[in-house]
């Protein structure tokens, strides 16, 4: 498998620490000079040894000042390093997760369907922070691992030759190690942010279904599935930490035995009187200093190869299809001052190798109700979809048989779909989501068009009444109804009503409809599975056999 990143996951790592690089720079160069500071005290402490264990009269007050004000100074520079780490890791991930949620929105709908909404959040939480999280540690890291190991060898090759010849040898073994974990490490990461992925979806599918498993007495089946699911990352997690616990402790092992080698070197020159006291303390420091930094490898090495495998699911949604761009303002409106009808020509479409729509053709006049019936499941949701542009058909499918509709034009349309998508927040929050700045007459107004005036004004709170997750508080006939004054709100030429009356009765359908009609300038397609007075409206398409049949 290649170990390194895939082209997308290099540009998006790249593009993440935009604007970050003076903070990593800092970080990286606060690192440094505190890893210097490491080895000048292992200095320090071989001349007060030194000085102690021989009759040489040094000014020891002098010494202690030194020492006192390299401390604080190594302190100052850590503390300033986590925090621009920690500055820096915040911004990177805002970045990260805006482009990600823009990529999203902007990708072809019927492609970014096929990943289930806890993946996504999956990849949004736990990738979009362990890439934020590795990118602002990591340079810093290795630049004080570096500055470790050259301050070291420096002063030790001073001291003894030998053992800074070591200490390269040691230092060039380290990334060949390195690249050995890599080489399982990564893909092992890509298993285990795939099994949270699925864990995730199904505990998230789980709370918001929690009625239907009630009701169905599910409990038993569900919580076998969850035992699966979480056996399975569980494995996952126990492989990785098994990886670096071998890693580690060979590292840790090798160390130690390097560390008692430096003790019996010192002991035996002393004895010998080849070496000093403060020699030998200054070794030991010094070791010690070094030893932490490519210990940490093992942690380093694994978190490059995870924060490259969650930037490689990352780059899988960006290397997805785009929409097509909406239209310029000036297309837009040129289209808008023509179009007379929606057309369709030996329109189809298939979903898989089931066959929706066959060479249908059609023709909806503008400004007018066109009602579509026909059973469940025959494809007139579909219909929404293709004029939308979350699915792509084929055959003709224009205004005026002239310009293509497609996501491009998605700005011709308001939509209220099957389940009324109301979401948490305020009523006037869901109301103006397409329309911030709107004004108060004209909220007024879609609340009336919408029949929903008599219903607000019984709220204390009015429009500012919190509504929860998924409509919480309100009935689903009051959510349609809060959906449609949404899309009439968005003042769109063409509405689009996908069974928007079918949790209303009678009495409020027909006062809803009767102000549609009311309507000026406004083209309203409606499914519904109603028998509905023929005076509300103007055509009727019947959907069966696959084909669109006129029947007004």
């Amino acid at each position: 498998m290649n170990k390194r990143p895939s082209n997308t996951a290099q540009k998006l790592l790249k593009k993440a620490v935009e604007g970050q690089k003076g903070r990593i720079f800092i970080s990286s160069f606060l690192s440094v000079l505190a890893s210097v500071i490491f080895v000048f005290l292992a200095l320090i402490s071989k001349k007060i040894i030194d000085i102690a264990t021989t009759d040489k009269h040094q000014n020891f007050t002098a010494l202690c000042i030194t020492v006192i004000a390299v401390i604080l100074i190594q302190a100052l520079f850590s503390a300033a390093v986590s925090h621009f780490k920690a500055a820096a890791s915040g911004k990177i991930a805002i970045s990260v997760k805006k482009n990600l949620f823009n990529a999203v929105i902007t990708k072809n709908h019927s492609k970014i369907s096929e990943y289930h909404s806890g993946d996504l959040l999956t990849r949004f939480s736990s990738d979009v922070d362990l890439i934020a999280n590795s990118l602002s540690s990591l340079v810093p890291a290795v630049a004080s691992i570096i500055a470790k190991i050259i301050a070291g060898a420096i002063t030790i090759l001073f001291i003894d030759w030998k053992f800074a010849g070591a200490l390269i040898v040691l230092g060039i073994l380290v990334p060949f190690v390195c690249k050995l974990i890599g080489a399982r490490y990564k893909p092992l990461h890509k298993k285990y942010q795939q099994s949270e992925s699925r864990l995730r979806s199904f505990l998230q599918e789980n709370f918001k279904n929690l009625a239907i498993i009630k009701s169905f007495s599910s409990l038993s089946p569900t919580n076998q599935k969850l035992s699966l699911l979480q056996k399975e990352n569980y494995n996952l997690k126990i492989t990785k930490n098994t990886l670096n616990i071998i890693y580690s402790t060979g590292l840790s092992l090798f160390f130690t035995l390097g560390y008692f080698l430096v003790l019996l070197w010192g002991a035996k020159g002393i004895q010998a009187n080849t070496v000093t006291y403060g020699a030998l303390i200054a070794f030991l420091q010094i070791i010690s200093q070094l030893r932490a930094p490519l210990q940490s490898i093992s942690s380093i090495s694994p978190a490059y190869f995870s924060m490259t495998a969650s930037a490689e699911r990352l780059a899988e949604i960006y290397d997805l299809e785009d929409e097509i761009l909406p239209l310029h303002k000036d297309v837009y409106d040129a289209i808008n001052d023509v179009f007379t009808s929606i057309q369709a020509n030996n329109l189809s479409f298939s979903y898989s190798d089931t066959t929706i729509l066959e060479e249908t053709s059609f023709k909806i006049s503008r400004n007018s109700i066109t009602v579509i019936t026909g059973e469940s499941g025959v494809g007139k949701s579909t219909l929404f979809r293709l004029l939308l542009g979350y699915l792509n058909g084929c055959g003709s499918l224009k205004f005026d048989g002239k310009y293509d509709i497609n996501s491009s034009t998605r700005a011709f349309f308001s939509y209220v779909p099957q389940g009324n998508m109301i979401l948490s927040g305020t009523i006037r929050e869901n109301l103006t989501l397409c329309c911030d700045n709107a004004e108060e007459e004209k909220i007024k107004a879609a609340v009336e068009t919408a029949a929903l005036s008599k219903f607000i004004n019984s709220l204390p709170d009015g429009l500012d009444t919190f509504i929860g997750e998924d409509g919480l508080g309100i009935s689903e006939g009051q959510a349609s109804r809060i959906a449609l004054a949404r899309a009439l709100l968005c003042d769109t030429p063409i509405l689009l009503l996908d069974e928007a009356t079918a949790a209303l009765d009678s009495e409020t359908e027909n006062e809803l409809l009767l102000n549609l009609k009311k309507l000026k300038d406004k083209t309203i397609i409606l499914v519904t599975h109603r028998t509905l007075d023929e005076d509300i409206y103007d055509h009727h398409l019947h959907l069966e056999g696959k084909k669109f049949i006129t029947k007004k």
